[in-house]
């Protein structure tokens, strides 16, 4: 998800272009004289298109008419500049869940050199890694030379009819005697 602060970005949208990028024809919400009826436009899309995002959605959004002459109030509208607004309410959780799992992970992370060891070394697969995380990372915490401690288990571990699951018991011990 975005932070917040990223939605303070406003993008200007030409009023042709906004009838594309919607599917309405080109000669709509004009009236005979061919003149733009931008109250129309706001009425039946731009005001429809908000309540309905405003009613559940995690982001809506605000606008204002450009003008040809932005200071002059009677100025052909030209098109509209949107806001995005984030709506922290209507967040979905699940995605609130993963993004909250990400920023933990990004917190207490595995050293890298010690992931390789693992992989490669230790042919732990990523997910057996992920599995056992926070073994690895408590282990990282307390076990000054951690790869050197690693190479004696996996020397160790090669007999074992588990050697992985071996080796993480091995370092659990290890940890609670610290």
């Amino acid at each position: 998800g975005m932070p917040r602060r990223s939605f303070k970005f406003s993008r200007d949208i030409s009023l042709e272009n906004l009838k594309d990028r919607l599917g309405i024809p080109a000669d709509k919400y004009k009236d005979k004289n061919g003149k733009d009826r931008i109250d129309h436009f706001e009425e039946r899309v731009l005001k429809p298109a908000k309540a309905a995002l405003d009613e559940s959605c995690p982001y809506t959004f605000n606008y204002v008419k450009v003008r040809e002459n932005p200071n002059n109030k009677r100025s052909k509208v030209t098109g509209f500049r949107f806001y995005p607004v984030y709506q922290p309410q209507f967040r979905d959780e699940e995605l609130e869940g993963k993004e909250l799992q990400a920023k933990v992970t990004a917190r207490y992370q595995i050293d890298s050199h010690v992931y390789e060891y693992l992989r490669y070394s230790c042919g732990f697969t990523s997910e057996e890694i992920s599995r056992n995380k926070e073994t690895f990372i408590t282990a990282q915490e307390k076990i000054t030379d951690l790869i050197g401690e690693l190479a004696l288990l996996n020397g160790k571990s090669r007999e074992k009819n588990n050697p992985k699951g071996w080796i993480i018991n091995a370092l659990k011990g290890k940890i609670k005697d610290k």
